[in-house]
C-alpha cells in the first residue's frame, strides 16, 4: 500500500539500490491500463538517480557523491519476472539517466 510504497522510497534515497513496491487496489485502479498495454503494472520500481548510481570519472568535479539527483518511478512489466537481468537493466537505465541529467546544459 502507500505506506509500503513510502518505505520503499526512503529505502531507495538512502541506500542508492533500485527498490520495488506493490500497488495498492486504489493506485491500480487511479492508473488503470496504460496504452498500448492491457495489464495496469502492480508494482513499481524506484530508481535512485545520482552520481554514485554513474561512474566516478564522468561525474563533474563539482558534484557530491552523496547528493541524490532524483529518484524515477517505473512500472513493473506484468508479463515478465523480476530476474537478476530486469535489475540489472533498471540499473542500467537509471544510471543513464543520472549521466543524462549530469551533463546537461
Amino acid at each position: 500500500g502507500q505506506n509500503s510504497s513510502h518505505n520503499a522510497l526512503m529505502q531507495a534515497i538512502r541506500t542508492n539500490q533500485v527498490c520495488f513496491a506493490d500497488l495498492s487496489p486504489e493506485v491500480m485502479t487511479a492508473i488503470g491500463p496504460l496504452a498500448p498495454w492491457s495489464d495496469t503494472p502492480r508494482q513499481v520500481a524506484y530508481l535512485p538517480l545520482g552520481i554514485t548510481s554513474i561512474a566516478a570519472d564522468s561525474a563533474p568535479a563539482n558534484c557530491n557523491d552523496d547528493r541524490a539527483l532524483g529518484v524515477l518511478v517505473v512500472g513493473i512489466n506484468t508479463h515478465r519476472a523480476v530476474d537478476d537481468d530486469y535489475k540489472t537493466f533498471l540499473t542500467l537505465l537509471a544510471s543513464q539517466v543520472s549521466s543524462s541529467l549530469m551533463t546537461a546544459n
